[in-house]
């Protein structure tokens, strides 16, 4: 939306063209002015542009959506909002995209992010460990310390997810990942997680936090000190018997006490508190950008020999 940002007077075009003449002249535009003067021109019709602006919203093309968003932020996006949310459902990550965001009434805006926030929230696996150290460290560690198979990797979170098995096979992998932050995270498709991570804490002398979440089940944050002793164990879990409650260690400076008076243990920790605690740490959970590119997986030798 490049041609938005820059000052243009809509008078630079014809007063007299049709909305049809006016979408020709920025279809056949073979340079950015030209471009900008029609779509100009189009915010200078008001009303008039806007049945051009969500025919082009609908038409694939990712610079005719980034234009038609541009042109709605200036003349409002009344009428038009369902379009823009199709349009923002279809688009991959970019200009487009953002456009369409910049275009859409606050309250719209606000929900659609919203729930976009909580969709990949839900996508992250439901236990992420992290180590307080850097990727090349943890990865050069685990590998000097684990025999099995190892494998270099690069991709977005959602890319590499696939290299672990699904929950319903048996496994043995251990998918370590650079993140955006000092810490890197692992994703551990065995039961040894609970103690082998903080040993490998220990190793690199590096903190270490497990962090759970299954919704209506468990929600969990167990940080481990450089010596991989426990620092503060905070979970609350459904058993059969009903919800249980453990908290132990002392209290961090970032915890938020209040919360764990609330009669109802689901209450106590939940998953905006969980977020809000991996955020003291510099770490956004749920945050799919967060992760990746550079990742590391372990296969277990006789993960290789049954796979």
């Amino acid at each position: 939306m490049r041609w938005f940002r820059r000052a243009r007077s809509p008078q630079q075009a014809s007063p007299g063209a049709t909305i049809e003449e006016l979408a020709r002249d920025h279809r056949e535009a073979t340079t950015h002015e030209q471009r900008a003067v029609a779509l100009w021109a189009l915010v200078a019709r008001g009303d008039e542009a806007r049945a051009w602006c969500e025919a082009a919203l609908r038409s694939g093309d990712q610079a005719r959506i980034e234009d038609a968003a541009g042109v709605l932020r200036s003349i409002g996006a009344d009428g038009a909002v369902p379009a823009l949310i199709e349009g923002y459902a279809a688009l991959p990550d970019g200009a487009a995209r953002d456009a369409v965001v910049e275009a859409l009434p606050a309250a719209d805006r606000a929900a659609l992010l919203g729930s976009e926030t909580a969709r990949s929230a839900s996508r992250v696996p439901e236990e992420i460990w992290f180590i307080e150290a850097p990727f090349e460290a943890c990865a050069g560690k685990y590998r000097s310390w684990l025999g099995g198979r190892y494998s270099d990797h690069r991709g977005t979170l959602f890319e590499l997810l696939p290299l672990l098995d699904p929950p319903v096979k048996p496994s043995w992998k251990t998918l370590l990942i650079e993140t955006a932050s000092p810490w890197t995270a692992l994703i551990i498709q065995s039961f040894s997680g609970a103690s082998s991570t903080p040993h490998l804490g220990r190793l690199l002398g590096a903190r270490t936090l497990r962090t759970s979440y299954v919704e209506g089940e468990d929600v969990a944050f167990w940080l481990h000190d450089q010596a991989g002793h426990e620092l503060r164990t905070l979970q609350a879990s459904r058993q059969l018997a009903g919800w249980s409650w453990e908290a132990k260690g002392d209290p961090q400076p970032f915890e938020d006490l209040s919360h764990y008076q609330a009669r109802r243990i689901a209450q106590r920790l939940d998953l905006d508190l969980l977020l809000d605690y991996c955020r003291a740490f510099g770490i956004a959970r749920d945050a799919p950008g967060f992760y990746g590119p550079r990742a590391l997986l372990h296969e277990q030798d006789w993960h290789r020999k049954r796979g």
